[in-house]
């Protein structure tokens, strides 16, 4: 019996198809290959004023040459453009609420949400009032930009992907990445506030001044002042228990529950082995493909003759060093969740006209605001947003023409002047009294400014928009940037700053707090910093990289005498796992994955149960709004009687948290057992293409592993959130500095530089703060002279 032969035909069609699919694939190989940036030879750049240029080390790490500023702002510019323009659009489009002319229809919810902020018209308003010297930096930047784009031989590979094309920088798109930086640090929407307000309506005072206003459970502000704690409440300070409500167990621990931040310090001569001044920061953000900063130094000749080099992290979108040192000065930043929003609530005063609740200010008429939301089809919805001098109506949808109240969201990222250029002014500042004297121009987002500088002087500055404290009968303001705290030259040489209350007293009265973070950071690394002087490179490093918890740590020893209590099967086990070191994060350790579980069991437990009624009228309502670590710890320390679970006592109540911890270890995750704090806790750094398609995840992921450190830790790293810089440096030591980033320099996967530095930043390898020999150069000419 013989087989039947194949259609000569299907042979020849698969033939067919296959070269097809070869050409097909060859044409786009090439077109990505045409969208690489050159890096070499000679490239023109309109309103260039004298020949510049760009040199990248083997790491892709920049080195600008130019003769003036705004010529070194152009060429900073050019490189943006080259290595990050997706990167600077996403963020632009982000901010502005245009995510849909750019990828459909998918985004058009975002974009509702992302465009009652008006920012673009914000950004616009911003520019068009900015001084004269600011208005030319921007303009130049964008110029730099522009011509990277043009000069790319094929689109950006995104932009194949997505089948657009990329839209011209203007100069107010760098005021929309500033706004970025608000939405990124700050709740725009008040949903904290929210959520605080919820609680001292539901509750008794009694319990909403336990939760919302007990201070931090570890405190180290530089003025060491401690804040009251208030009384412990009792059982008749919650009705709800007495009905029989609020009898909460969780079925499974949450992941997380912490508030994150980010980590600066500084060691004055008197504290370092040099006798020189070195700074540290660790901006903890979340990670991506491409890194929020690109590396780069730059060089020019000052206005006044004084020739200026500087070296650090600069933001892709943005002119601007956020931090790093330009030989005299070294300066590094933090978020500081100091008073930035206020919730109001205006109400009809006739005539069509409002005013604030309580008769309060002059009245006015609200503004209305049509915003057209264009989709990348052509089509467009219309989103209708009302206007205060305030602020804007929340919520987002539009409210009945007769009602009687209005909520208004007052942030400090709808004022007039929200923005600035302010931070280059420590480009050119040679001392930390020049840096002082120029905060009062930096207007952004509320920063921890640190500073050191090469005479060995130090110092901290809040700096940036904070609102003032409520004055009853009064609008809100705005606080004077002169009147914001200031701590210069301590006796000991230190300063240290994870994201917690710095200052008591009047200072703090003034600022007041948004969202703290818990202190047992800041009590770690000012226990280091104290105990391991003199200072040098290596202990500021071995610090940046401690993965111990004081907070987990206390949490261990709790359940360790909690596991005494359970039956002998369950106790064996989980006095097994506790014998791990207490609050030591590391990768291979089952014990803290233990703990870690506990305590979020815990914390879900209590809080589900004594703010029952807030769960049940809020199904957004969560624990980690609030920062409930110091009253949950004092509830379990000392265990006040009638507010236990119903039917038990905290002891047992307790015991059933480690078992819901333990018995959530020895069940099956994801098809393999997640049994130590390194499988739970894998590095999570992705370009924001593969998650929408994960077959792109091979070539545009970074590395999935194991991780050390924690939220609590120093070291702080977990899963998508750590640090997305580590910057160490001494003021005219620069060689001897050392920055480190999770990816690399460009965002294009098919350039060497995609993931340069990401081993050093993951494996603590020493990675120079300046760029070493140059393999490119670049040779930026004015296009006149090119013509």
């Amino acid at each position: 019996m013989t087989r039947r032969k194949r259609p000569r035909f299907l042979l020849w069609l698969a033939i067919a198809s296959l070269a097809v699919i070869v050409v097909v694939a060859t044409s786009a190989f090439s077109q990505l290959r045409r969208s690489l940036p050159r890096l070499d030879g000679e490239a023109a750049l309109p309103g260039l004023a004298a020949a510049a240029s760009i040199e990248r080390d083997a790491r892709g790490v920049v080195r600008i040459s130019a003769e003036t500023e705004l010529d070194a702002v152009r060429a900073l510019g050019f490189a943006h453009g080259q290595d990050r323009f997706f990167q600077m659009d996403l963020a632009r489009r982000a901010s502005a609420g245009e995510m849909s002319a750019l990828l459909g229809r998918m985004a058009a919810a975002y974009d509702r949400q992302r465009r009652w902020h008006r920012f673009r018209h914000r950004a616009e308003e911003i520019m068009a009032a900015l001084p004269a010297e600011e208005q030319a930096v921007l303009a130049a930047y964008a110029e730099g930009v522009n011509a990277a784009l043009a000069g790319l031989r094929a689109r950006p590979p995104e932009y194949l992907l997505l089948r657009t094309r990329p839209e011209r920088w203007v100069p107010a798109d760098s005021l929309l990445v500033g706004f970025s930086m608000y939405l990124d640090l700050q709740d725009g929407y008040g949903f904290l506030e929210r959520r605080r307000a919820l609680v001292r309506r539901l509750m008794t005072p009694e319990v909403a001044a336990f939760f919302l206003d007990h201070p931090a459970a570890f405190e180290k502000p530089l003025d060491g002042s401690r804040l009251p704690e208030p009384p412990l409440p009792r059982a008749e300070h919650f009705p709800h228990l007495e009905r029989g409500g609020g009898d909460l167990l969780p079925v499974d621990a949450p992941e997380e529950s912490g508030l994150p931040g980010s980590n600066a310090w500084t060691a004055g001569p008197e504290a370092t082995a040099d006798g020189r001044a070195w700074l540290a920061n660790d901006i903890h953000l979340p990670t991506s493909v491409p890194g929020i900063w690109y590396r780069a130094t730059v060089g020019y000749t000052a206005t006044d003759g004084r020739p200026v080099e500087v070296h650090g992290a600069t933001m892709p979108g943005v002119p601007v060093f956020v931090a790093g040192s330009n030989g005299r000065l070294a300066w590094g930043v933090t978020n500081a969740p100091v008073a930035h929003l206020r919730l109001l609530e205006i109400e009809a005063a006739g005539d069509g006209r409002w005013r604030l609740a309580g008769g309060i200010g002059d009245a006015f008429a609200l503004e209305r605001h049509e915003e057209t939301i264009t989709w990348k089809d052509g089509s467009s919805d219309t989103l209708v947003i009302e206007e205060t001098p305030y602020g804007p109506v929340f919520p987002l949808t539009e409210r009945a023409e007769e009602t009687e109240t209005k909520p208004v969201v007052h942030w400090v990222a709808h004022r007039p002047g929200a923005l600035s250029l302010g931070l280059r002014r420590l480009e050119t500042a040679a001392s930390v009294e020049e840096a002082v004297r120029a905060r009062t121009m930096m207007r952004n987002t509320a920063l921890n400014l640190h500073l050191a500088d090469r005479d060995g002087a130090t110092a901290w500055a809040l700096i940036g928009r904070v609102l003032g404290p409520e004055a009853p009968g009064e609008p809100p303001i705005i606080l004077d940037p002169k009147e914001l705290p200031l701590v210069r030259d301590p006796g000991d040489g230190i300063i240290w700053n994870a994201n917690h209350r710095m200052l008591g007293g009047a200072a703090h009265e003034r600022t007041g707090e948004h969202r703290y973070a818990d202190d047992s950071r800041a009590v770690r690394i000012h226990r280091r910093l104290t105990e391991t002087a003199p200072h040098t490179r290596a202990t500021f490093a071995s610090l940046q990289w401690d993965e111990v918890s004081l907070l987990i740590a206390r949490w261990h020893r709790l359940a360790r005498e909690v596991a005494e209590k359970l039956g002998e099967e369950d106790r064996a086990l989980a006095l097994s796992l506790l014998e791990a070191p207490e609050g030591r994060a590391a990768a291979a350790s089952a014990g803290y994955l233990l703990v870690r579980q506990f305590r979020e069991a815990t914390h879900l437990g209590v809080v589900g149960r004594l703010l029952a009624p807030c769960y049940d009228s809020d199904p957004q309502f969560s624990h980690r709004a609030l920062n409930v670590e110091a009253p949950v710890w004092r509830l379990v320390q000392d265990r006040p009687p009638g507010l236990a679970a119903e039917g038990s006592d905290w002891e047992s109540e307790l015991a059933d948290y480690l078992l819901t911890a333990l018995r959530r270890w020895q069940v099956r995750e994801r098809a393999v057992p997640v049994r130590t704090w390194g499988e739970f806790n894998r590095l999570q750094v992705r370009h924001p293409i593969s998650s929408a398609i994960p077959a792109t995840r091979r070539w545009l992921d970074m590395e999935d592993r194991p991780l050390s450190g924690d939220l609590f830790t120093p070291l702080v790293r977990f899963r998508g959130f750590q640090a997305s810089l580590r910057l160490i440096v001494s003021p005219g030591q620069e060689a001897e500095g050392l920055l480190q980033t999770p990816a690399g320099q460009s965002g294009h996967f098919l350039s060497p530089f995609y993931r340069s530095g990401h081993r050093a930043w993951l494996e603590n390898d020493h990675d120079a703060l300046l760029p070493g020999p140059a393999v490119h150069r670049l040779e930026l000419r004015p296009e006149e002279e090119r013509g």
